[in-house]
């Protein structure tokens, strides 16, 4: 790569100011620096028309001008402060960062505070060779193909992040803002020592000062340049790594008592009482009655509410003459532990201890079998299956944005949860501790008076219980401000998004009225595959996401082998993802070990500058 950053300052050959050509004009500027930059070489500029007319005022408008620009913010990220795995380079960069940041501090001070003149002339050479310790940013940075290879690698792996996986887009664009800082306050007060040497030292200083700026100028564009290819090639998704634990309370969330594990004899399955037909004759029924010498007969009475099916019963087969069933005990999520037979059928956790392990026979009446059945009990009276329709949006009326989403269940009812923050200029938005600040839509309970199905919730059903797992993305010049579930032609739960326009640069959303709700109409095209899950809470080693655009998965139970089928996946991750930017984008998910989760799409700034 092309050295950069290199301001050859002992060349006295200097070009007309109005020759040289700004580069970083000609490109319009999307961080608070870049605008900030401009700003200062067009008061540098006026500020040395004042030096060489030798004003009476000249030290006054060169002690306003430079108190505003090196007390300001620049809109820094500081991310190697929040760099959590420090190297040994990163620790280089941010000594050198803290340099410039020190040295740049100690020289405004010496000259707002005390105006002490005669020291400000020794110190002006410090902030002239500040600019070998901004050269030394570069080559750790800019000119290190370690540095670019290392955020790339680093930025997608799991093991290195605590929370979330941090976007590569995110993490350039702050680097980005950070070095660009630290160009404009090294070059600030060098032009600021230049200025206090040309008024009281012997020597043509400006004529250094002017090649100078000449270097900054290109240096800067250069810089800019870089990045802007690197940003548009870069990753902009954020989404979440596995917790350390799935079954802490409010990291995942599951579907209730839908299409659960259930065993009944085929002559308890139908009103006549008869064994007739086979069990896959039976595909949507219910369990009419429990007849003597049938599995359900021998459940202790306190059992047969749990164990029983009070809802439709569907999709069943057969299973094998003579079994042994284990029924669970207890709040235990699941009806059964195992069922074994004498052919070497195991189905659940076969060595697990039980204290009622019954005997379930087929038998033949009338040279007719009457055979137990393997079935998926569908009871709707005790099944967390709701998807909320409401909206989650933020106050636009206050200029607040969405930041972060999350999946939570409340009530049953599983819903978003947003991050909103307020957006000010340049894509900044206040980043403060904002827990109190996540978001939910009013809540409601399900088949009351306060809610009606349809419109505010979706119940999931054996017919309709597929999920799209769309991303939706905006065009340039909007950022999300609302997510909510949908339903589209096909029966499919939908993610919709809502975006709202904004100027980059003043921050401030335009056209509220305007704002439109997005989805995907082509999605929902290919099933992903989830007939062969165990439990997603027992599964060992990291999760990879499995899903792609127009992907969608179908509610549905375990393996029947591993699990008997008794819990209902996918599982949802309740877990936050946010980035403290502006969003393009939100979208679904599907991970390999059975959950489904939000992921971000943060906005693309340099779209803004085309």
């Amino acid at each position: 790569m092309r050295r950069l950053c290199h301001f050859i300052l002992c060349i006295f050959v200097v070009l007309p100011i109005d020759t040289i050509e700004s580069t970083s004009d000609k490109v319009l500027h999307v961080t608070l620096v870049d605008q900030l930059t401009k700003d200062y070489l067009e008061a540098e500029k006026n500020l040395w028309e004042v030096i060489e007319r030798r004003e009476d005022s000249t030290l006054q408008q060169i002690y306003n001008i430079h108190t505003d620009f090196l007390k300001r913010h620049y809109g820094e990220s500081n991310v190697l402060l929040n760099d959590v795995h420090m190297n040994n380079n990163n620790l280089k960069l941010l000594n050198n960062i803290i340099t410039i940041n020190e040295t740049s501090h100690d020289i405004a001070r010496e000259f707002f505070e005390h105006r002490n003149y005669t020291v400000l002339s020794m110190k002006a050479f410090d902030g002239i060779n500040l600019d070998k310790t901004f050269q030394s940013v570069c080559e750790q940075t800019i000119n290190s193909t370690d540095f670019w290879n290392n955020l790339k690698n680093s930025t997608q792996d799991c093991q290195l992040q605590s929370r979330s996986v941090q976007s590569e887009y995110q993490v350039l664009f702050e680097y980005y803002k950070d070095i660009q800082a630290a160009a404009l306050r090294t070059y600030i007060t060098a032009q600021l020592s230049y200025m206090i040497l040309h008024l009281h030292e012997s020597g043509d200083f400006r004529n250094q000062s002017l090649i100078y700026e000449q270097h900054f100028r290109q240096t800067n564009a250069e810089i800019r340049n870089v990045f802007k290819g690197k940003l548009q090639q870069a990753n902009r998704v954020v989404w979440t790594c596995d917790p350390l634990d799935y079954s802490a309370p409010g990291v995942s969330y599951q579907i209730t008592n839908f299409l659960q594990g259930y065993i009944d004899a085929e002559v308890n399955l139908n009103a006549e009482g008869s064994c007739a037909l086979t069990c896959a004759d039976y595909q949507n029924t219910k369990h009419f009655t429990c007849n003597s010498d049938t599995l359900c007969a021998g459940l202790r009475p306190e059992n047969r509410s749990m164990i029983g099916c009070k809802g439709r019963v569907r999709g069943c087969h057969g299973l094998d003459d003579s079994i042994s069933v284990c029924p669970a005990e207890g709040n235990v999520g699941g009806r059964y532990k195992y069922v074994k037979s004498n052919t070497g059928l195991k189905l659940g956790n076969a060595t697990t201890t039980c204290t009622n392990e019954l005997e379930a026979n087929a038998w033949v009446r009338w040279f007719v079998k009457c055979s137990n059945c393997f079935c998926l009990c569908d009871d709707i009276m005790n099944s967390d299956r709701y998807f909320s329709l409401r909206e989650v949006v933020s106050n636009i009326e206050k200029n607040q944005i969405v930041t972060g989403v999350a999946l939570t269940k409340r009530n049953g009812v599983v819903q978003f949860v947003i991050a909103q923050r307020q957006l000010f200029a340049f894509g900044n938005v206040d980043r403060s501790h904002i827990e109190y600040a996540w978001s939910l839509a009013e809540q409601f309970v399900p088949k009351s008076n306060e809610s009606q199905e349809g419109i505010d919730y979706f119940t999931l059903t054996y017919e309709n219980r597929s999920l799209n797992l769309d991303t939706i993305t905006a065009s340039a010049g909007s950022v999300v401000t609302g997510v909510r579930f949908n339903r589209n032609g096909k029966g499919h739960l939908i993610l919709e998004v809502r975006f709202t326009e904004f100027d980059a640069f003043t921050g401030k959303l335009i056209n509220l009225e305007s704002s439109a709700w997005i989805s995907n109409p082509d999605g929902g095209k290919h099933r992903i595959n989830t007939d062969n899950l165990d439990i997603p809470t027992k599964a060992n080693g990291p999760s990879m996401v499995k899903s792609k655009e127009n992907d969608y998965i179908r509610f549905g139970p375990t393996h029947k082998k591993v699990d008997l089928s008794q819990a209902t996946v996918p599982f949802i991750d309740g877990q936050k993802v946010e980035a403290k930017m502006p969003l393009s984008g939100v979208g679904l998910y599907y991970k390999s070990h059975g959950f489904i989760a939000p992921k971000i799409i943060l906005y693309n700034f340099e779209a803004s500058t085309e």
